[in-house]
């Protein structure tokens, strides 16, 4: 907030009001195709449960695993296809018989585990982590040297898909600087800035600036990733008559803006002349 305020207060003036550009200070890393490669599957459901029918504390022997520093579990959807993924309630990890680590899922003892979110959540009111689709998340747990026996017991239900390695991979916590439609910002001369529609300070200046342009202007970019900040995003620039143009992917947009297109004129087809029958139409692609 002390940045985008100096930023609205000192630079807002200087810059151009053709546009408003929305983007997140960072984003995730790109994980390569092979990042999972090491991970080996020791659990998956073959139904598609959504009940809870399967709800268990499922014993995973992990001892195979042992031999370098940590060894991570994986938690994906066994059928991405539906959004039933794996529900995880609570994980107990014990070494030679000795608990290393014992947490309920959305705790603040689950976060030293938690080595990749990846898009899971833990919604307020629940009691389980889940991740559906193509999200995930990875625990990472660091047994004592020398240890020959590593057990993990899961408090889990759904349609899970479970996965283990004792290769670190790369893991989506980590962040580099969002570089999509930033170039089209600088070459304009935008402001860009990334504020929350669900923080009454953040808020508030989100309005100042939206306020500052005239109706019709385009909002670039987009809102916080999840689903209540892009209804409450679009809501807010409508209210003022601002428009919103998804483009936080929009790779070279100063390339793609300093071409000139040709217009191409149609031949128009030929109608046939119709008979009282039926047609059935077919679009050919080449």
């Amino acid at each position: 907030m002390e940045a985008y305020t100096w930023q609205y207060e000192n630079l807002w003036s200087k810059t151009t009001k053709r546009m408003l550009v929305g983007l997140s200070p960072n984003t995730s890393i790109p994980i390569p195709p092979d990042n999972y490669d090491a991970f080996q599957t020791i659990a998956i459901e073959k139904e598609q449960i959504r009940d809870q029918s399967n709800r268990e504390t499922y014993e995973f022997d992990l001892s195979s695993f042992l031999g370098n520093e940590a060894v991570y579990l994986r938690f994906n959807d066994a059928f991405t296809q539906d959004g039933w993924g794996p529900a995880v309630h609570e994980i107990v990890v014990k070494a030679d018989g000795v608990t290393i680590a014992q947490f309920k899922t959305g705790t603040s003892e689950e976060e030293p585990f938690l080595y990749d979110k990846h898009g899971s959540k833990f919604l307020p009111g629940s009691d389980h982590r889940f991740a559906d689709h193509g999200n995930y998340f990875m625990y990472e747990f660091k047994p004592p040297a020398g240890t020959k026996q590593l057990t993990v017991y899961v408090d889990m239900w759904n349609q899970y898909a479970v996965s283990a390695s004792n290769v670190r991979p790369l893991s989506s916590e980590q962040k580099e600087p969002y570089g999509y439609l930033r170039d089209y910002a600088v070459a304009n001369k935008a402001m860009v800035f990334w504020l929350s529609t669900s923080v009454p300070e953040e808020k508030a200046l989100f309005e100042k600036i939206l306020s500052d342009v005239k109706p019709g202007t385009p909002y670039m970019g987009w809102f916080d990733n999840d689903f209540e900040g892009e209804v409450a995003g679009i809501d807010i620039t409508s209210k003022h008559g601002v428009y919103v143009l998804p483009s936080d992917w929009f790779h070279n947009m100063t390339v793609f803006s300093g071409t000139k297109h040709k217009n191409v004129k149609m031949k128009k087809p030929t109608t046939p002349k119709l008979e009282n029958k039926i047609y059935s139409s077919h679009l050919k692609r080449d």
